[in-house]
């Protein structure tokens, strides 16, 4: 491909083609980003923000034209959460309706793209069971995995003792520390920790009462116990981040000063907004997240001691995201995982602090910081980039904005037998079967 900020072309594989048979081609892909566009979920913001015309000049040839140059947007085209799937056209129009243009509700359940393996069965809550394509570009030369069957099994502990006794072979998900520990030494057991990029924050609402308040924000960030919560409840599985960026990102710095609980420094703070006695507070959290509630209790056991009455709500997903749409409607305090779209700080600065980012849950509003935000997508050289998202950090933690209470550090494990598994930071709750074998 070719790269000028602003236009990309790309020369697509030849020979590639989707589960039911039909050609993977340029048109396909064009298809695939028009249907995005059209339902505008998810990652369509990745497209319809930035992309003014997409082009098909032949079948292998693909050219974006982007609305203004953005310096990195392929790190939204090849990442994990981008818009870049490709599914077949011809399924789409099979399994179209009147009322479902775009056949959602059939690819809610169903997947007709071009990867190794094709889905045969989908169990929702129960299991999902994928097959090798046999026509898959790349061949299959050396060892593989004819099928693969993904279980769903909500409890951990019950996956835990079906890996010890081989009634499954890989635990891909986050394994808590109880677990993780419960596994160390067992015969035949890998385990292997992995830096993810999933910082788990407290997001403040900084336009409702009494969050509004910076000296409340203030009071609030030092009023947490930052290395209580990494060694006593994640059990190590956490490292300690005071910035936007996951370790390792752009904008990332090690040498900031860290805040440490300081319930006497937190109490002067709420003194200093007149909550000197009697504040009350309400946090939510995702209902199912163990660690999340226990996270709560703890803060919640802390503010009591110097007179702050913290409410602990959990709530279902879809309706945490209903409330949030606006300030009037969103919480005073949610305790969240957010992950970045994709390996490059903006995809998590621009949604979390621009005035209109799509989880801006701190509803935070300052038009510097979007300036900030508009000149970290056109700034190429890289050195400037890098002091475009310090300000950016800096800014929010002046502001208080929010609590960051960790990064988390994912546990996975599996028998000795399976080679070829590396979780993937970003996308940390997967290996990529194609590359998995058995030894």
């Amino acid at each position: 491909f070719r790269t000028i900020l602003s236009v990309f072309t790309f020369k697509l594989q030849k020979g590639v083609t989707f589960h039911d048979g039909e050609p993977y081609n340029a048109g396909a892909q064009k298809f695939a980003y028009e249907r995005m566009m059209a339902m505008n979920e998810g990652p369509a913001y990745m497209l319809n923000d930035y992309v003014e015309t997409i082009e098909a000049p032949d079948e292998l040839t693909l050219k974006l034209t982007l609305k203004k140059p953005v310096a990195t947007y392929m790190q939204y085209l090849a990442g994990f959460w981008g818009p870049s799937a490709a599914l077949s056209p011809k399924a789409v129009k099979d399994h179209a309706t009147d009322q479902d243009k775009w056949a959602k509700d059939w690819f809610n359940s169903n997947a007709v793209g071009t990867g190794p393996y094709k889905l045969d069965e989908y169990v929702p809550k129960v299991q999902y069971v994928i097959s090798k394509y046999e026509d898959y570009w790349r061949g299959w030369d050396g060892q593989h995995f004819d099928k693969v069957i993904h279980r769903i099994i909500p409890e951990i502990p019950t996956e835990r003792l079906l890996l010890e006794k081989g009634d499954i072979d890989v635990m891909i998900e986050s394994i808590p520390a109880t677990d993780y520990k419960a596994l160390e030494g067992k015969p035949g057991i890998e385990l292997v920790k992995t830096e993810s990029m999933v910082l788990n924050v407290i997001q403040l609402n900084n336009q409702k009462a009494p969050t509004s308040d910076i000296n409340i924000r203030k009071g609030l960030v030092y009023a947490f116990d930052y290395d209580a919560v990494i060694n006593n409840i994640y059990g190590g599985l956490a490292i300690r981040n005071g910035t936007t960026y996951p370790k390792g990102y752009e904008g990332y710095r090690s040498d900031i000063e860290l805040p440490k609980k300081d319930l006497e420094k937190a109490k002067k703070y709420f003194a200093d907004a007149g909550s000197s006695s009697g504040l009350e507070l309400e946090m939510f959290y995702l209902e199912g997240l163990e660690i999340d509630r226990r996270i709560g209790e703890m803060f919640q056991a802390d503010l009591s001691t110097i007179g702050v009455k913290l409410s602990l709500r959990p709530i279902a997903q879809a309706a945490l995201f209903e409330m949030q749409a606006k300030p009037d409607t969103g919480a005073q305090m949610v305790i969240f995982p957010w992950a970045p779209d994709n390996r490059d700080g903006y995809s998590i600065a621009n949604i979390l602090w621009n005035s209109k980012g799509g989880v801006n849950w701190c509803f935070y509003n300052k038009p510097e910081m979007d300036d900030l935000l508009s000149k970290v997508q056109g700034e190429a050289d890289k050195a400037k980039r890098t002091q475009l998202y310090e300000q950016i950090d800096k800014m929010v933690r002046d502001d208080a904005a929010w609590i960051m209470v960790a990064q988390e550090v994912h546990g996975t494990a599996w028998h000795d037998y399976i080679k070829g598994a590396r979780p993937d930071p970003l996308w940390y709750w997967g290996v990529r079967p194609y590359d998995v074998y058995r030894g």
